[in-house]
């Protein structure tokens, strides 16, 4: 059983940046599944409308995904809209040119999602530029200098919030995902990147430390199923 006491550095094969091709697609697909079926797609729905409860509604809201995958978060954040009449600018980032791609295609049928490959090092972080910024299975792939950085930069850009979905690092966190994939036959690379993920994740008081050092006076870090931690970084 691999230790749980720290954070693994070890890079996950989709950290490769030049990846692509049908591995890469059939990878998307199958985490969006694995993710919508332990609750992360929910988790982020639920979310957002905790965050639109407070405060003045935007005529048209915006929100932005750092490291979007194959864009299937945006496509059910679009939908839920539809539904409730709610005018929305959807924008999601990769650094993966194929990602970007892949996202764009399967996105067709949503005007109101738009895709742009980006280095999250290179984002220009302007003021207020989005009203919710969302890093879903994203921030466990940087070192923890890195993820102050990068919150820094969504903290500015955001006017309403962060909205962070990422898992907790625990050894019945790493079971469960094993018996999932397994039972829904995922491939080789999901099973390894997602046992990997569940090894450089966090524990409660890492992602309390993140959020000490942003410098955020109001936020809240909660457990959900299945072993994941919701962060709201909350503007005033």
């Amino acid at each position: 059983m691999p230790d749980f006491s720290k954070r693994s550095n070890e890079p996950e094969m989709m950290d490769d940046l030049n990846m692509e091709g049908e591995v890469l697609a059939s990878t998307l697909h199958q985490i969006a599944n694995v993710n919508r079926w332990l609750g992360g797609t929910a988790l982020i729905l639920d979310g957002i409308k905790k965050i639109l409860k407070r405060g003045k509604k935007s005529e048209t809201l915006k929100i932005a995904d750092f490291g979007c995958g194959g864009g299937e978060i945006l496509r059910e954040i679009a939908i839920w809209a539809r539904k409730n009449q709610i005018k929305i600018e959807l924008t999601g980032f990769d650094a993966n040119a194929y990602t970007i791609a892949y996202a764009k295609a399967q996105s067709a049928a949503f005007s109101e999602i738009k895709y742009e490959q980006l280095d999250i090092f290179e984002f220009d972080a302007i003021q207020n530029h989005f009203d919710i910024s969302l890093c879903s299975l994203f921030l466990h792939h940087f070192g923890n200098e890195e993820i102050e950085n990068i919150l820094k930069k969504l903290y500015i850009a955001s006017s309403k919030a962060v909205l962070v979905n990422d898992l907790q690092r625990s050894a019945m966190a790493y079971n469960l995902f094993a018996l999932v994939t397994f039972l829904l036959n995922a491939s080789k690379m999901v099973r390894h990147d997602g046992l990997l993920s569940i090894r450089k994740s966090f524990r409660k008081n890492e992602l309390k430390s993140f959020a000490d050092t942003v410098l955020v006076k109001n936020y809240s870090i909660r457990w959900k199923w299945a072993f994941r931690y919701e962060m709201l970084l909350l503007k005033n």
